[in-house]
């Protein structure tokens, strides 16, 4: 099974974060989309924030349709934000939103 795969690599490549600094459940969704390797800079990401702060990647996929297509993940120490949340800050940037994939 292709999720039993990524918990074992991910594992795998957590062996080197502090225990208690692993503590996330990456979502089926979330496997399905990224690979252990990007989970793992992900976590590392996420344990580098403060309490009240934001992370920010921008990235293209592996295999975008259109070159053009570029991806943004957020990332908070909370609840996930909702798009409705996130939209008039980055509409105040000029970005369109074309879809959404909460994790």
């Amino acid at each position: 099974d292709a999720t039993s795969n990524w918990d074992d690599e991910f594992i795998a490549l957590a062996s080197s974060i502090e225990s208690d600094r692993r503590g996330i459940d990456f979502g089926p969704e979330y496997k399905q989309e990224f690979t252990a390797k990007q989970g793992i800079l992900d976590l590392e990401l996420l344990n580098r924030l403060a309490e009240d702060d934001l992370g920010l990647v921008m990235y293209r996929p592996d295999d975008p349709a259109d070159p053009s297509d570029l991806r943004l993940k957020i990332f908070n120490q909370h609840a996930p934000m909702t798009l409705s949340q996130v939209m008039p800050h980055l509409s105040s940037l000029g970005v369109q939103i074309v879809d959404e994939h909460p994790h």
